[in-house]
């Protein structure tokens, strides 16, 4: 029988069941359709299996008594605008159930969820990543820009910050709602990163606080298989091309304060602000290939388990941590393990040819802990292309050129240290560009682990926040012009390729007010303002 709730007006409630008929939808007929007995027996698992050849066949077969009810109960659903009768929803809702139950479990069709590793990665096990830290499918929501992450998730002065997380289907099934968890954690950035320490809240080295830990899980929802667009869902006048779809995930999480860390390490300063983020789909399955300690290996033999190891440099939050001078940005090396680490080495690479082409214009070192260099000077400063330098009392190891590496470590169990890098202008007239290198760890042949750099070289340089890599996110708007952070509270910036030496900003309100008015040069404009309220 049809429920009263989807029978026409049947609780005399004033809600109808049915869309109006004065737009051409029918009142419903029978509200106790006799559909004859044992009528859907045969597409019933497990005996479905053996009834029908194949999906065409079992499909065939349906169609006719799929189509009863719609005759039965008449009206609108026993037309071409059934989908105007709630009663329709409840019944393909079983429809497309009796569907799934034969593909999954006489066709042996599956789910196959996953997230990418890099922005060319198609989901295929094993995925051999050169790049397994810069997982385009973690991002931060505040600076969600055509689906990209354009601000750091990063120390946010004792307010949260909201993670975003994309996971996406290649199977030939929707996966079932509610099975499985996603997973996400947090690290304090480092090229030295295993699993699980530190990602468990294992302390390690002689910092009491935690350098990783859970953010938080959330059951998995189900999300469909990729389909043609036949009916040109996204109107671009294709409807033979393949669409992917997805799901979103959101977790407010509460970064650590890096006040608590300031004597960690043996350090005198803690410049340490960014986070990695690491994002697991489990279901009861578990994993493709079983995991060991090398996070690089669980990620390239798992397409669910992805890493964001990314600093935008230059995208410093108003009123948070001012950089030092010159711009620095540090990241945590070392021994996550309880094993020696040998033959350990750092080494810098570009990830295009073009990328390298910011050696000719800036000075690019790193500073690591006394002890760490030292054990570095007692081996002789094995390395190529790396020269040590001395800069008001402290050691730096300068990158002269692409694929530069320092060598010659030996780590300790659990013996972490920070590596500062700065970048300093060899021509202060020629710090334009936008660049990205990465610092890489070895221990022997063996990829531990690597941080992505991404610099706006002109914030960096002049020591001021900036929207991060402007002109990538500049590209994604159609209007030719960014504002960020959108909506704002306190502060803004507005960016174009456009803009010129002389340009002018109004802001107005509801009601027709100008609020706000600048002069300013330049392609990007930044302010505070208590405009907002």
């Amino acid at each position: 029988d049809v429920p009263d709730a989807f029978f026409n007006d049947a609780d005399n409630d004033g809600i109808n069941a049915v869309l109006p008929q004065a737009d051409g939808f029918q009142q419903l007929v029978d509200q106790t359709p006799n559909i004859a007995a044992g009528l859907f027996d045969q597409f019933q698992t497990p005996a479905v299996c053996s009834n029908f050849s194949g999906l065409t066949n079992f499909s065939d077969s349906f169609e006719g008594p799929h189509g009863q009810p719609h005759i039965q109960i008449g009206g609108t659903m026993a037309t071409g605008h059934s989908p105007g009768a709630a009663i329709f929803w409840l019944w393909h809702a079983w429809v497309d159930e009796v569907y799934y139950c034969y593909q999954k479990d006489c066709l042996g069709l599956e789910s196959d969820l996953w997230m990418k590793t890099d922005a060319n990665d198609s989901g295929v096990e094993p995925y051999p990543a050169e790049y397994f830290w810069v997982s385009p499918d973690i991002f931060s929501a505040d600076g969600w820009l055509g689906n990209q992450g354009a601000l750091n998730i990063q120390q946010n002065n004792g307010e949260s910050v909201t993670i975003v997380v994309k996971v996406r289907n290649r199977g030939s099934l929707p996966n079932e709602n509610g099975v499985g968890e996603i997973k996400l954690y947090w690290a304090q950035a480092s090229v030295g990163l295993t699993w699980p320490a530190p990602f468990n809240g294992t302390p390690v080295g002689d910092c009491p606080e935690p350098v990783g830990g859970f953010i938080g899980s959330q059951p998995l929802r189900s999300v469909n298989e990729n389909y043609i667009d036949e009916f040109d869902a996204d109107n671009d006048g294709n409807t033979t091309e393949i669409l992917e779809d997805y799901t979103i995930y959101y977790f407010e999480w509460f970064p650590p304060d890096p006040d608590n860390y300031v004597d960690c390490f043996n350090e005198e300063e803690w410049h340490h602000r960014h986070f990695c983020i690491l994002a697991r789909i489990e279901e009861p399955g578990g994993m493709t290939s079983p995991e060991v300690s090398y996070l690089g290996t669980n990620v390239r033999n798992n397409n669910n388990i992805v890493l964001r190891n990314i600093i935008l440099w230059g995208n410093g939050i108003p009123d948070g941590i001012s950089p030092p001078d010159p711009p620095e940005e540090c990241i945590l090396v070392g021994n996550y393990t309880a094993a020696t680490m040998n033959n350990v080495s750092f080494k810098v690479t570009f990830p295009e040819a073009s990328d390298a082409e910011m050696l000719n214009n800036v000075e690019l070192r790193i500073r690591f802990s006394p002890q760490l260099h030292g054990k570095w000077e007692t081996a002789g400063e094995p390395g190529t292309g790396v020269t040590e330098e001395v800069i008001n009392g402290e050691k730096w190891v300068r990158f002269q050129q692409e694929n530069a590496n320092i060598q010659g470590f030996t780590l300790a169990p659990y013996e972490i240290a920070q590596g500062c890098i700065s970048i300093v202008p060899i021509d202060s007239s020629n710090t334009e560009g936008f660049y990205s290198f990465d610092i890489r760890q070895y221990s022997g042949n063996e990829l531990i682990g690597g941080e992505r750099f991404e610099v706006d070289m002109k914030s960096v340089v002049d020591g001021r926040s900036s929207s991060g890599s402007l002109e990538k996110q500049i590209e994604q708007v159609a209007e030719g012009f960014l504002i960020h952070p959108n909506p704002a509270k306190d502060y803004f910036t507005i960016s174009s390729r456009e803009f010129g030496a002389d340009n002018s900003i109004e802001i107005y309100n509801e009601i027709g007010q100008m609020v706000f008015s600048a002069q300013f040069a330049g392609t990007s404009y930044d302010t505070k303002t208590d405009i907002f309220g």
